[in-house]
């Protein structure tokens, strides 16, 4: 589980990093209004996913015993099929997100100048803040967010050296076979999830056992 932890806490921030990264490149020499409305998008993206986070613990706080059992099922479940959709999707359009995530900028930046920008990166960030914190929350129903926390905190360091290396050009870490690798993880992560889900659907006798 911990390593499950490390693992999708590096590749989202990864990808978190990888988005700011294009935002900000696109920004460049744009102007300081520019550069501010896309910090503070960002800004507001990690906001929004610590406030999903917030609220996710907040309504589990005040459910039953099997309430909070029906919850924990149907967010590892819900995971798992996130994750698995988020692997297959960013394996389709990677190639082509950078011009997609610029032509949304330039749409944003003409129609509604600085608070276009900001609301693009808002929900760009927020995407990415929003996966990590809904995968986490799955895994935490078993451990809890406390035991979570080392492996995760790890994640993030190495996916900002992982980015840093990445944007330097380093020939060790290319980019496409990091995050194929990862993608790989992530899928046996999310059978993991599936397997752990269903368990809890047998336990709780929503499903019969198997012969």
């Amino acid at each position: 589980m911990l390593l499950n932890a490390f693992v999708i806490v590096w590749r989202e921030s990864l990808e978190a990093m990888l988005v700011i990264g294009i935002l900000a490149a696109w920004a460049e020499g744009r102007g300081g209004r520019v550069r501010g409305g896309l910090w503070a998008g960002v800004a507001a993206g990690v906001a929004l996913a610590l406030a999903l986070a917030a609220v996710m613990q907040g309504a589990l706080g005040s459910l039953s015993d099997q309430g909070q059992e029906i919850f924990q099922t149907s967010l590892i479940l819900f995971a798992a099929v996130l994750m698995t959709h988020m692997v297959l999707w960013m394996r389709r359009h990677a190639r082509g997100l950078r011009r997609a995530m610029e032509g949304a900028l330039d749409r944003a930046a003409e129609q509604r100048g600085a608070w276009g920008i900001a609301a693009v990166a808002a929900v760009a960030v927020a995407r990415e803040g929003a996966e990590t914190v809904i995968f986490l929350q799955g895994m935490a129903s078993g451990a809890g967010w406390s035991a979570l926390l080392p492996s995760a905190s790890a994640g993030f360091l190495l996916a900002a050296f992982t980015a840093w290396a990445a944007a330097r050009g380093l020939r060790l870490l290319p980019q496409y076979q990091v995050l194929r690798v990862s993608a790989c993880l992530l899928l046996l992560f999310a059978a993991g999830m599936l397997v752990l889900g269903t368990d809890r659907l047998v336990g709780m006798e929503w499903i019969p056992p198997g012969p």
